[in-house]
């Protein structure tokens, strides 16, 4: 069995005078809300991927909610809190991940990524 695995990352990098001007807060549920500079400027809360030419939703029951898991660690942009919710497409049984990676209050970073991993023969 193979497995191919792609990523999607999306980064957040503020430069400052002053550390601080980005605040992130993660729910139970992997959601997330973004503030910057106290203005909320992202919220998260409805997971979604495009496959089979159609948009899967969790709010359409199109995906189901896996674990979620939070982690702690440090790369090159310093350290930081993860939280992680996995989720299986309904119409296919392919799984597929959401995470957000905190770097606050270290360093104004704050990263959202998306892992899709399928098996073929």
């Amino acid at each position: 069995m193979r497995v191919w695995a792609t990523a999607l990352a999306a980064a957040v990098c503020l430069q400052s005078a002053a550390a601080g001007i980005l605040d992130v807060t993660v729910g139970p549920a992997g959601s997330a809300m973004l503030s910057v500079n106290g203005v909320k400027w992202l919220r998260t809360d409805d997971a979604g991927i495009y496959t089979q030419g159609s948009m899967r939703l969790a709010s359409g029951g199109g995906l189901v909610p896996g674990d979620v898991s939070r982690s702690a660690g440090v790369d090159a942009y310093g350290s930081f809190n993860r939280t992680a919710q996995q989720w299986t497409i309904k119409a296919t049984g392919e799984s597929f991940s959401t995470a957000v990676r905190d770097y606050t209050p270290d360093a104004d970073v704050v990263v959202f990524e998306q892992v899709r991993r399928s098996a073929s023969g």
